[in-house]
C-alpha cells in the first residue's frame, strides 16, 4: 500500500511534540556530534513591498527522490499524487527587513513536523499569502514570494549522515524578493467579461464585492434576436476565466454542437470567493450567494445582452461543485431555472460524504479500522481525507484555507465563534461533531427531497439531469446512488421521458472520463430539445417569432 494514501490524522503533529525532540537529551560518549534542525530566515526588504504585511506563510518543499519533475515550481503544490513537506506559520504586521524565524517550534507540518524531515536534498520555496479571497492564490494579487533554494536536510536526528554533502548553516536566509501578479483576463475577441458590483454580497462582506461572468455570444449572433442561455458553473478552482478555454475550444472545432452554439449564450460564472468555492448558495460563511445571482446577476445580463427572460430560457451546465450548484440552483429556484445538466456532483447525500457517514459515522478519517481514501485512480487508493486535510491546515488553520474540505464547512455549515466556518470535524483526528452534522442536513440535497417529495420530485423528474461515473475518483457515485435510490423509493423516477430528468450511473468511467466528448454532444441535443420543446429558440426582438434556421445543422 503505498505510504502516502496511508497517512493518517497523526501525521499533522503538534508543534509541542516536536519541541520535545530540541529538550531530549544529547547522546553520550566520544562518538556524539552536534545535532542541526531546519530553521529559516524569512525577510523582504523595503524596496519589494513598503508596508507590514500580515497573512500566511507557506513553505513548499520536494524531495530530490520525488518523482517530480525538476522544472515543478514547489509552489504548485501540495502535490497530492507523491506526498511533499508543507508547512505553515501564521504572520502578523511583519515589517520590511524585519526577520522572522521558522522553525519546528512555529510552524506546522504536513505530512510531517520540520523536525521529522528525511535526510536529503529538496527544492524549497516560500509564498506569504497576504489574502484569501478565491481557493487560488494564483488568482489574487500582492502575494510575497521567494526563489527555489536547494536546501539539504540532516535528517530527524539532527545529525548529518552523508559526509559528502556540504554543510548548511541554520537558519537559511529566505527573501521574499517578488511580488505575485496573476494573468490578466484574456478574451482574444471571442468573448468579453462582465463585472457586477453586489450591493447584496457587499453588504454582507463589508467591502466592494463583484460577480463576475465571462459571456460567450451564439455563433453568428444576430442583435436583431433574442436567445435562451446556458449558466456554467465551473467546478473547483474554476472561475469566470474558464469562458477563455470554452470559446478557444469552440473556435478550433467550430462544427461540435453548432446548433447549440448557434441558439444560446454561454455564461460562465466565477463560483469563487473567500472560502472557496460558494457552489451558488446562500450560506452563513458566504453570504446571500444564491439571491445575489438571481435578484442582480442575471437582470443585469439581461439588461446588457438580448436574452429572453424566462425560466426555460434559462438552463445550468456543471461538472464536479459546478454540477452540485447546478442542482442546488435548478431544485430550489425553479422559477429563475427551467433545466440542469450535471456529472459527477459533489456529494449530493451526506450520508455518503465521499465515503464517511457524516451522521452516523464518528471519524471522517477511519473507518471500520482503515483509513478512508479520498482519491483513486483505477481503482487503486492514492491518498487519504486525513492527508488532504493535513495540507489544508498548513495552508489554512481553522477551516480557512478555501480548498476542498474547508469550502464545503464554509457552505454547508455554521459560522465558528472565531470568524470561520465552523468544523464538521477535527482536523487533526477526523473526530466529527454531530451537533454540527445534524445542521449540514439544509444543504443535504437527497435529504431535502426525503423530507418533501412533492415539492422537490417533479423538478427532479422532469427538469434535473444527473450522471455519474461507477469509478468517480473523489468516490461520489456513492451519494449518487443513494440519491437516485431516495427518487425511486418517491416514486420520482422511472423509464426517463424524451429529454426529461434523469440519474445515471455509467460502468467503468472516473471523475474525468464521466465528463467526455460524448456527453457534451449529448448535452447539446438535450439542450437544443429543451429549447424548442418550450419554445425558446432564438427569436426576434420584436416579437416576430422563433428563427426558422435555428435548429438547422452544417451539412457533413
Amino acid at each position: 500500500m503505498k505510504l502516502h494514501w496511508i497517512v493518517s490524522a497523526l501525521a499533522i503533529t503538534a508543534a509541542s511534540h516536536a519541541m520535545a525532540q530540541d529538550d531530549a537529551p544529547a547522546p553520550e560518549g566520544p562518538a556524539e556530534r552536534e545535532r542541526i534542525f531546519p530553521s529559516f530566515d524569512v525577510w523582504f526588504p523595503e524596496e519589494v513591498f513598503a508596508e507590514p504585511v500580515s497573512g500566511r506563510l507557506i513553505i513548499y518543499m520536494i524531495s530530490d527522490d520525488a518523482p517530480i519533475g525538476r522544472g515543478m515550481s514547489p509552489v504548485r503544490g501540495p502535490f497530492m499524487d507523491s506526498a511533499q513537506p508543507m508547512f505553515g506559520v501564521d504572520v502578523k504586521d511583519l515589517k520590511p527587513g524585519e526577520h522572522l524565524i521558522v522553525n519546528d517550534a512555529n510552524s506546522l507540518g504536513c505530512p510531517v513536523t520540520l523536525n521529522d524531515l528525511q535526510e536529503g536534498g529538496y527544492r524549497v520555496q516560500m509564498l506569504l499569502d497576504v489574502q484569501r479571497n478565491a481557493s487560488d492564490w494564483r488568482e489574487e494579487t500582492g502575494h510575497l514570494m521567494s526563489g527555489v533554494h536547494r536546501v539539504y536536510f540532516n535528517g530527524p536526528d539532527g545529525i548529518k549522515d552523508n559526509p559528502a554533502v556540504p554543510d548548511f548553516e541554520f537558519p537559511i536566509d529566505f527573501r521574499l524578493g517578488r511580488v505575485w501578479q496573476p494573468s490578466p483576463e484574456s478574451t482574444v475577441g471571442l468573448f468579453e467579461y462582465m463585472h457586477v458590483k453586489s450591493e447584496i454580497l457587499s453588504e454582507f462582506w463589508g467591502h466592494d464585492f463583484e460577480l463576475s461572468v465571462a459571456v460567450i455570444p451564439p455563433v453568428g449572433l444576430d442583435n436583431g434576436k433574442k436567445y435562451p442561455a446556458i449558466y456554467q458553473v465551473p467546478g473547483f478552482g474554476g472561475t469566470h476565466k474558464d469562458g477563455y478555454r470554452f470559446a478557444r475550444m469552440r473556435s478550433q472545432n467550430p462544427g461540435f454542437n453548432i446548433v447549440l452554439n448557434r441558439s444560446a449564450y454561454r455564461i460562465v460564472i466565477n463560483p469563487e470567493g473567500p472560502n472557496g468555492h460558494n457552489l451558488c448558495a446562500d450560506s452563513e460563511n458566504n453570504g446571500p450567494v444564491a439571491r445575489a445571482i438571481i435578484e442582480e446577476l442575471i437582470p443585469a445580463l439581461e439588461a446588457k445582452y438580448p436574452l429572453i427572460a424566462k425560466p426555460e430560457a434559462r438552463v445550468l451546465e456543471g461538472h464536479s461543485s459546478g454540477a452540485w450548484s447546478s442542482i442546488w440552483l435548478a431544485m430550489n429556484y425553479p422559477d429563475t431555472f427551467g433545466g440542469a445538466w450535471a456529472s459527477a456532483p459533489d456529494p449530493v447525500d451526506f450520508r455518503a460524504f465521499q465515503i464517511g457517514n457524516i451522521y452516523e459515522d464518528d471519524n471522517l478519517y477511519v473507518r471500520d479500522d482503515e483509513v478512508v481514501p479520498a482519491f483513486r485512480r483505477n481503482g487503486e487508493p492514492i491518498y487519504s481525507v486525513a492527508l488532504e486535510n493535513g495540507y489544508e491546515e498548513v495552508m489554512g488553520p481553522d477551516n480557512s484555507s478555501g480548498q476542498q474540505w474547508d469550502s464545503w464547512q464554509g457552505v454547508f455549515g455554521p459560522k465558528g465563534e472565531n470568524g470561520h466556518p465552523a468544523a464538521l470535524y477535527n482536523a487533526g483526528t477526523g473526530v466529527i461533531d454531530h451537533d454540527i452534522a445534524d445542521q449540514y442536513r439544509k444543504y443535504d440535497i437527497a435529504y431535502q427531497l426525503r423530507e418533501a417529495p412533492e415539492k422537490f420530485g417533479p423538478i427532479f423528474k422532469n427538469n434535473i439531469r444527473v450522471r455519474v461515473g461507477d469509478m468517480d475518483s473523489y468516490y461520489l457515485n456513492n451519494a449518487v446512488e443513494l440519491l437516485k435510490a431516495s427518487l425511486e423509493d418517491a416514486g420520482y423516477l422511472g423509464a426517463a421521458q424524451e429529454w426529461g430528468g434523469y440519474v445515471e450511473i455509467e460502468p467503468r468511467l472516473d471523475h474525468s472520463t464521466i465528463n467526455d466528448f460524448d456527453w457534451h454532444a449529448r448535452m447539446g441535443e438535450e439542450m437544443v430539445a429543451h429549447f424548442k420543446k418550450f419554445e425558446v429558440m432564438p427569436t426576434r426582438a420584436d416579437g416576430d417569432g422563433a428563427d426558422p434556421d435555428a435548429g438547422e445543422t452544417d451539412p457533413e
